[in-house]
């Protein structure tokens, strides 16, 4: 089985990028593939901040390695950021719970036929996580 290729991104707030924001060219060098299309995967931890956004480890994948990967999981679509157990109050220290991808204004196709957050509800972080040959601890 080919293993996913990715570009993980640093601890980071779960936020959208604006679209003049997102300067794919150095996650494109990184993979040496010039002109990909990406998309994101952010796994996500349960809760919310105090100031209301959810906490996330961030990888960045081609397009087509995510409609071919996770285009037979279950999701569940959300035009905006999703808040996951908001009720809850997000812990630095807990695990990744979810598996969330991330599709941008003329990424969609396929079986993500909008741009949006995709929360695929049967992937783990752990499972996720082997896709791309990674391990250790999921904090």
């Amino acid at each position: 089985m080919k293993m996913l290729s990715v570009v993980p991104n640093k601890l980071q707030q779960f936020a959208p990028l604006a679209p003049d924001a997102r300067n794919l060219a150095p996650l494109c060098k990184a993979l040496e593939i010039k002109g990909a299309i990406m998309a994101t995967v952010h796994l996500v931890k349960d809760g919310v901040t105090k100031q209301g956004t959810s906490l996330t480890k961030s990888f960045e994948i081609q397009i087509e390695d995510a409609r071919s990967y996770f285009g037979n999981h279950s999701h569940h679509y959300s035009k905006g950021v999703p808040r996951i157990n908001p009720e809850r109050e997000a812990n630095h220290f807990a695990e990744y719970r979810h598996v969330v991808l991330e599709i941008f204004d003329g990424e969609e196709g396929g079986p993500f036929e909008s741009p949006g957050y995709y929360l695929l509800s049967n992937l783990s972080p752990r499972d996720f996580l082997a896709l791309i040959n990674q391990s250790g601890p999921l904090v």
